[in-house]
């Protein structure tokens, strides 16, 4: 018996992809040029990784930035938060806002918070204007998205530096940045910050890198020439595949500060001494 082909919510094309929201027997699936990126099934425990930890972990949360993200899921959980003072989304695609924001399932799941008042929503490029932003954020959200979407200019290795640097720089004292990273991430990217930056790790980091192809292992050793403090939530999803979510700092992530409301589903109060490592 032929198998029925799922239902289409959502499908236009943007300057920078193909944005599609389908249904099936799970919930409903948002794809980026054909790649899965947000599935309902899966989305809670994934921003709870993704989101929801930095924000205990971080000694404050008044000001908080998320790079990418506009699907509006990461701002969701933030705004749970009591004490967020700002907190601003810039996303690349006008056209996932459009989506995110006015598709009835999609807003629904999102809780309508790219048009809350607390969100400040900017469209352009994340990169660029972070690089740019005067100041120090006490939460960075890194998501932007460079395997599926059509980037308005080449994302070199010296950008991808240069986005990790202002990372450290503009992290305030206390304050949590994260970077979450794919099992299919690139490993030519890796390669090309060893050969450019592996200098600056100690001897031992560098024979961990060449001794495995493990991208989760890589990605942590090249992220500690930047970051002194990190911690790690590695999870296998179904639909997505493995990720990795580094919570990166200056100083010690040893306790939660906070707890949102209503409380996280998957992350408990013995969280740190039993997941995070």
């Amino acid at each position: 018996m032929k198998k029925k082909p799922s239902p289409v919510l959502w499908r236009k094309k943007s300057r920078f992809q193909k944005i599609e929201l389908i249904r099936d027997r799970k919930g409903i699936l948002m794809k980026l040029n054909g790649w899965p990126q947000v599935h309902s099934h899966e989305e809670v425990l994934y921003h709870e990784n993704v989101s929801t930890v930095p924000m205990m972990l971080a000694r404050k949360v008044d000001r908080c930035v998320v790079l990418g993200g506009g699907d509006g899921l990461a701002a969701r959980n933030m705004l749970r938060f009591k004490g967020v003072k700002s907190l601003t989304l810039v996303e690349l695609d006008p056209g996932v806002i459009e989506m995110c924001s006015r598709q009835p399932d999609f807003a629904a799941l999102n809780e309508g918070v790219l048009t809350d008042p607390r969100l400040k929503v900017i469209t352009g490029d994340a990169i660029a204007w972070f690089l740019n932003a005067r100041g120090k954020f006490d939460v960075i959200i890194n998501d932007i998205e460079t395997a599926f979407t059509n980037q308005p200019r080449k994302l070199t290795l010296d950008l991808h530096f240069r986005l990790f640097r202002a990372m450290a720089e503009k992290l305030a004292p206390g304050g949590v940045a994260v970077v979450t990273v794919p099992d299919d991430f690139d490993q030519n990217v890796l390669k090309g910050f060893f050969a450019e930056y592996g200098d600056m790790l100690p001897p031992e980091k560098r024979a961990v890198f060449r001794g495995t192809k493990d991208v989760f292992v890589r990605s942590r050793v090249l992220l500690g020439s930047i970051f002194p403090q990190s911690l790690q939530w590695t999870l296998r999803f179904p639909i997505l595949g493995p990720h990795a979510s580094y919570y990166l700092g200056h100083d010690p992530m040893k306790k939660f500060h906070r707890f949102p409301v209503p409380p996280p589903r998957y992350v408990k109060r013995d969280f740190l001494r039993t997941t995070l490592r």
